[in-house]
């Protein structure tokens, strides 16, 4: 039997023009934004510290499906320039340098490691510039909804500093040998090159008579995502999300189907799907438990 957890407040405690971090929670869906427009929502110790905090208690609590869907997003022009190099070099002339970078690193690789381990989908809805750890992020989340302007680049190289840490996502959802061009040259993608080559899930257009501009709109068409995703079953995406990840890291297809098998048999047994197969026989539309 399920125990039912603590609800999860994710309220900020901070004055909003202080907050690097704006979160809310509405409809099922946790909605994170990225708050350092003026710095092109660098990744600075502070931003991935609040983010880290968030996205754990979201791991730590599985079986919490007040949340069923996060989406990440951001204010101001960008997306995410990447880690924020002013931060970067003033870690480097400190005396304790190499502590406090690795400490950054390994806190980002943490972060972007946790949009995966979350039970929730997770949606990056991406406007203007996704670059370096801005470009690791999008591809770190489960969907990645972009604008017709965006764009993506590890452009690392040209400032001496190779995107090591971005490519680990990145080589692992793009064509070895694009992600192989954007890591050497800086390649920058556009957002249908990115759709075509699978960094990006969906591009959205703004319509002819559509007032929005393209981060709104693309803003507005994560929520729609989110919302459907919401309405599903939150154990089946939770079980589903988890055996995903597990099958697909496996060694053989073997193995891969064992790990699936096991998730189906496990689905079969809950009581959103003995309600799920009920009323799609009974042509009724489902009440979710959740469990």
């Amino acid at each position: 039997m399920m125990i039912a957890c603590q609800k999860r407040t994710f309220a900020n405690t901070k004055t909003r023009h202080d907050e690097v971090l704006l979160k809310s929670e509405k409809e099922g869906i946790l909605t994170l934004t990225l708050n350092r427009p003026n710095q092109r929502n660098a990744l600075n110790l502070a931003l991935l510290q609040d983010l880290k905090t968030t996205l754990t208690k979201l791991k730590n609590n599985p079986n919490d499906m007040t949340i069923r869907a996060v989406i990440i997003q951001a204010n101001g022009p960008a997306f995410c320039s990447g880690h924020d190099l002013k931060e970067l070099l003033s870690n480097c002339r400190s005396s304790s340098s190499e502590e406090s970078n690795t400490h950054l690193i390994h806190l980002c690789s943490e972060v972007m490691k946790l949009f995966k381990s979350v039970p929730q989908p997770t949606i990056a809805a991406v406007h203007g510039v996704a670059t370096a750890a801005g470009c690791q992020l999008a591809a770190s989340t489960d969907l990645t909804i972009a604008s017709l302007d965006s764009s993506f680049a590890t452009p690392g190289i040209n400032i001496g500093l190779f995107c090591s840490t971005p490519a680990v996502p990145l080589l692992r959802i793009i064509p070895r040998k694009i992600a192989l061009d954007m890591l050497f040259t800086g390649r920058v993608l556009c957002a249908r090159e990115a759709q075509k080559f699978g960094l990006v899930s969906r591009v959205i257009e703004l319509e002819n008579d559509d007032l929005l501009d393209g981060a709104e709109s693309v803003k507005r068409e994560a929520k729609v995502l989110a919302r459907l995703i919401a309405s599903k079953s939150g154990h089946a995406i939770r079980v589903g999300k988890h055996a995903l990840y597990k099958q697909a890291d496996s060694g053989s297809i073997e193995e891969a189907y064992a790990i699936a098998s096991k998730a189906m048999l496990h689905g079969m047994e809950s009581e959103d799907a003995v309600c799920g197969i009920h009323s799609f026989l009974a042509k009724e539309s489902p009440e979710w438990k959740h469990r």
